[in-house]
């Protein structure tokens, strides 16, 4: 599982990459290898408080994708 930011960064570029060009990605997280759907839905959040701001990237596929929309 990536735990440096350089490592979620190297995950975050290669699945954003595949998904642009409409291919599914994988991606092993703990010892699960995950297939990520082409049409994956993409969302992000911008939260800011008095002391912390936080940015939260979501992809979601499936039944959760398909009632989201």
């Amino acid at each position: 599982m990536p735990s440096s930011s350089m490592e979620i960064a190297i995950l975050l570029r290669r699945v954003a990459e595949m998904l642009e060009l409409g291919h599914s990605a994988t991606v092993s997280l703990g010892d699960e290898t995950i297939l990520i759907p082409a049409k994956a839905d993409v969302s992000c959040k911008y939260e800011s408080g008095t002391e912390t701001k936080e940015i939260s990237i979501r992809v979601t596929w499936g039944l959760v994708s398909s009632a989201a929309q």
